[in-house]
């Protein structure tokens, strides 16, 4: 018997389970409201394959990587539209520090592999939009996902779908977190930074941080499709806008844009970017992230029921696919999670 499965919370990480349980023939139950905070609704997606300080290679990238483009590649051949799109990243070398590192892993077969020099347009960007005294560099393999657009595909879609069923009236309990521990049958909590609230799961090591990012309009334009990524990221949009981000803090996850991050992120901006901008709004989420940083996917031991996918945390666009494909098959085959992003670590 093909009993439906609950998923609570329809952000990247709940689309994403979603997806892969479809694909195995599973029913749904979609438990979905967007509260303050919430991350995937404003998230850039950005995916760097050596985002570290120290240029090294992403945790995994060789598994997540190739997983990523394969759901998005996917997703978008089933709706036709594009949704995730391959950029270089523009890289500005901070310091002479930096700079020693850059030519240290220049040496390595493994970071040498995402490293080119700029092209000749990208090298007219660094002299005259960029502020780089240290240089700069291009990561390939780069890019990022319209995570609004994404999740709204996906909602319209499984809409559609004779598979699942939203928000039925049998699992509305289920957004009250002290309602988690009543057998409900399977779940799977994709709850964002919110899950620290939850009985089942508020003891995993929780470190969630606020991000905030502005829209602004860069009047000088890059002259380039590339993400730039210095004090701060920019991200230049379709419409000749660009995202301008981010930000952390660990406090205040319900309110609002800060006047405190807006002064960071126009400083940021004015010491990467040399030109003037406008600052056409603010937009702020909590990244649901764990002590650890990695994602957190897997059963509850005390109540196999319920199971999670978390802590994807601002990669959530390179790991997600990834770990939403292992957890499925987890769920489907009884498969084994990785030991670095198995739950089952937060309760030794």
């Amino acid at each position: 018997m093909n009993v439906p499965v609950t998923i609570v919370g329809f952000g990247l990480a709940g689309a994403l389970v979603a997806t892969e349980l479809l694909r195995r023939g599973r029913r749904l139950r979609i438990v979905d409201e967007t509260l303050p905070g919430a991350a995937s609704p404003v998230g850039p997606g950005q995916i760097n394959p050596l985002a570290t300080r120290r240029f090294r290679v992403g945790w995994k990238l060789d598994e997540a990587l190739p997983a990523a483009l394969d759901t998005y590649r996917a997703i978008e051949a089933a709706c036709g539209e594009p949704l995730y799109r391959e950029c270089p990243i523009l890289r500005v070398v901070k310091d002479q520090a930096q700079a020693e590192d850059l030519e240290n892993r220049r040496k390595e077969p493994e970071t040498a592999r995402w490293i080119r020099g700029p092209s000749p347009a990208e090298q007219q960007c660094i002299a005259t939009r960029l502020r780089a005294p240290f240089g700069a560099f291009v990561t390939v393999g780069g890019g990022w996902l319209d995570v609004p657009r994404f999740l709204e595909v996906m909602r319209r879609a499984l809409h559609s779908d004779p598979r699942v069923h939203w928000n039925p009236p049998e699992t509305a309990t289920l957004r009250n977190p002290s309602a988690a521990l009543p057998a409900s049958g399977t779940t799977v909590w994709c709850e964002g930074w919110r899950a620290r609230h939850n009985p089942l799961w508020r003891h995993m090591d929780h470190n969630p941080a606020k991000g905030e990012w502005m829209r602004v309009r860069l009047c000088e334009p890059l002259g380039v499709k590339v993400i730039v990524n210095g004090p701060c990221w920019i991200l230049p949009l379709p419409d000749g806008t660009a995202r301008v981000g981010a930000t952390y803090a660990w406090s205040s996850f319900e309110a609002g844009p800060s006047a405190d991050a807006r002064v960071t992120l126009v400083k940021n901006l004015a010491a990467t970017y040399s030109g003037a901008f406008e600052i056409l709004s603010q937009h702020v989420g909590v990244r649901p992230i764990v002590r650890d940083t990695r994602p957190v996917a897997g059963r509850h031991p005390k109540h196999p029921e319920h199971w999670i996918l978390n802590g994807l945390g601002s990669k959530g666009a390179l790991y997600g696919p990834w770990a939403a494909r292992l957890l499925a098959d987890a769920m489907e085959a009884g498969a084994a999670l990785p030991r670095e992003i198995d739950a089952a670590r937060f309760f030794r």
